[in-house]
């Protein structure tokens, strides 16, 4: 285990081979836990052989009582500030009502934990570990081993929060979809977009070996969430600390080209709905509105004379596709009473439950030169006991616009969106029903080399400058005053600034420059300290480019840059347990040594 965490040769080539290599790294953390509990009884039966007094007889049971009440306060502090909240959370959300133990138990998965039972054998072990010392030392033994042995049963028991080793396949099985991203040998990332419906759940992507910016649990950290922040939703602010990934373009949220080039995204991945921006709307819902016989929905909205490709409502129909009748949408120019620019009548099956519904507008329908615009949903032949549901916000909460029922103004918002289909940048190039894939034209490689460079004052404005459409990642380059190099001052340079990455991996990387002028290499990697670089074998400094990743200044003329990835915490705890383990082995070559001279 300590060989996988550090990489201590020779044993780390052992984890690459086959069945090894696919092992999740929690199991390492169980062959730890595993060892421990071996250890620990044949310890205690040791340390039992050496016992001959009263006192130090108790002695080791006064030692192992401590250990007790530690655990049990332990125990009960857990069991007071999440099975209590797990209780009263079923009371009060789920049935109303005072719940029998009985209830309790079956209902409350989460009442006591897969950690809750280890700890909790472990206590009622070692209570019974001390009452059989008191009664036979050989007894005691034996219950030691009885602790192992159960531990280890639980351990690796189908329980609580225990994923089993299974095929990937049926867990997560693979795609044309993921196929079609496999296909590219190339070095690049892939922006997973859409929250309505995640295109990789869980770790998808990550177990077929595609680089996504979704980010780790320790590179998601509010550095990397900023950079983010054009592209992410009100609704995805500080997202990043719940999940193991965040997400952008959430509620049809906007993509940033500028943000997704530095980041060496090549591929955009989105639910089989495709990719499209919000012009305007209101993703809250909290009002079902019938629509049935007589009663209509609609809403008018401005977009300034924008471009509309299309309009999603959220549509309910109390479960399952809707009914079997048909479902008019029209679309007029201002008000229910307006010019009718197009209608469209769809059969109510083909609406589900809860779901977004996209209304395409025809290319006919020049929706710039009408502004505002009106939408109403109508279905004469349903009636009032089975209607059709419209999601809405019970508070008015656009400008210039009104929900409309029946024809008169009432008060709230539809929940509804405006859509744009993809600039030019994002070609379509895979739509399956697994996945809708775009593909960037505009990325960047993972690293490049920039002559011009601009230097702001936070890095909150240097973010928000290569953002704006008027930047030019592939040319410039943002720095903050303040830091390194504190003498660079803002410059254009002409020239060619060629970059080729002759060794790409996670903790290393080389790239060779041609440079016509002084410039910098910049590498789509979030900037870190533990980061080192060198340039023809000469230290280098390493700078915190664009808001987040880094780049090196290298100087005209053709070198060799290199960076590994060696931060201080890594360096230190291998050394400690390098050492550790040669002061183990000098302690067992004592100690045999010793064996052999009194012999």
């Amino acid at each position: 285990s300590v060989s996988q965490i550090y990489g201590i040769p020779p044993l780390k080539e052992l984890a690459q081979l086959p069945g090894l290599k696919q092992t999740h790294e929690l199991r390492w953390n169980f062959g730890v836990t595993l060892s421990v509990c071996l250890l620990a009884p044949f310890g205690m039966a040791a340390l039992l052989e050496g016992i001959e007094g009263r006192r130090e007889r108790l002695s080791v049971i006064a030692g192992l009582a401590g250990v007790l009440a530690v655990a049990t306060v332990a125990l009960l502090v857990l069991a007071a500030t999440r099975s209590d909240a797990a209780t009263l959370r079923l009371i009060t959300e789920q049935r109303g009502a005072i719940l029998s133990p009985s209830e309790v138990m079956e209902s409350a998965d989460d009442l006591f934990t897969h950690f809750h039972r280890q700890v909790g054998l472990l206590v009622v072990g070692f209570a019974l570990a001390i009452g059989a010392l008191l009664v036979r030392r050989n007894l005691a033994q034996a219950v030691c081993a009885g602790i192992f042995v159960v531990t280890f049963v639980d351990l690796f028991g189908f329980g609580y929060d225990y994923n089993a080793t299974i095929e990937r396949d049926q867990l997560y099985p693979e795609t044309p979809g993921i196929e079609f991203l496999q296909s590219d040998d190339g070095i690049f990332r892939v922006a997973p977009v859409g929250a309505w419906l995640d295109p990789f759940p869980g770790y998808t992507a990550n177990l077929y070996g595609l680089d996504t910016i979704g980010g780790y649990d320790h590179y998601r950290n509010e550095d990397y969430q900023a950079f983010l922040g054009p592209m992410q939703a009100p609704a995805d602010d500080g997202n990043y600390a719940g999940p193991a990934y965040v997400t952008i373009g959430s509620d049809r949220w906007p993509l940033n080209e500028n943000l997704l080039a530095l980041l060496n995204v090549k591929y955009i991945a989105t639910p089989p709905q495709g990719l499209a921006s919000s012009i305007v709307g209101q993703p809250k819902n909290d009002t079902p509105l019938g629509v049935y016989g007589d009663v209509t929905q609609g809403q008018s909205f401005n977009t300034e004379g924008a471009d509309v490709d299309a309009f999603e409502f959220l549509l309910g129909t109390g479960g399952g596709p809707g009914p079997d009748v048909p479902v008019t949408i029209r679309l007029t120019n201002g008000s229910p009473y307006g010019e009718t620019l197009y209608t469209r009548t769809v059969d109510g099956a083909t609406i589900r439950d809860n779901k977004w519904f996209r209304i395409d507008v025809p290319p006919e329908v020049d929706t710039a030169t009408n502004n505002p615009y009106y939408i109403e949903i109508s279905a004469p032949d349903l009636p009032q006991s089975a209607p059709l549901y419209v999601w809405a916000w019970s508070e008015t909460v656009l400008p210039d616009a009104w929900r409309f029922q029946s024809g008169q103004i009432a008060p709230g918002t539809l929940t509804f969106r405006a859509l744009r289909d993809p600039d030019w940048w994002a070609l379509p190039v895979y739509e399956g029903d697994d996945l809708a894939v775009y593909e960037n034209l505009l990325a960047l490689p993972r690293a490049w080399g920039v002559g011009e460079v601009e230097v702001l004052l936070t890095r909150a404005a240097a973010i928000e400058r290569v953002a704006e459409p008027s930047f030019d990642p592939a040319e410039s380059v943002v720095l903050v005053e303040g830091d390194p190099p504190q003498d660079v001052t803002s410059r254009q340079a002409e020239g060619i600034f060629g970059a080729d990455i002759v060794r790409y991996e996670p903790d290393a990387i080389e790239v060779r420059t041609s440079f016509s002028a002084d410039g910098y290499l910049v590498i789509s990697n979030q900037f870190d300290g533990g980061w080192k670089a060198t340039i023809d074998g000469e230290d280098a400094e390493i700078v915190r480019a664009d808001g987040i990743l880094q780049a090196v200044p290298v100087q005209a003329g053709d070198h060799t840059v290199k960076l590994e990835f060696e931060p201080a915490e890594y360096v230190w705890g291998q050394r400690i347990s390098i050492a550790s383990l040669v002061l183990l082995l000098l302690c067992i070559a004592g100690f045999g040594a010793y064996r052999v001279r009194t012999r």
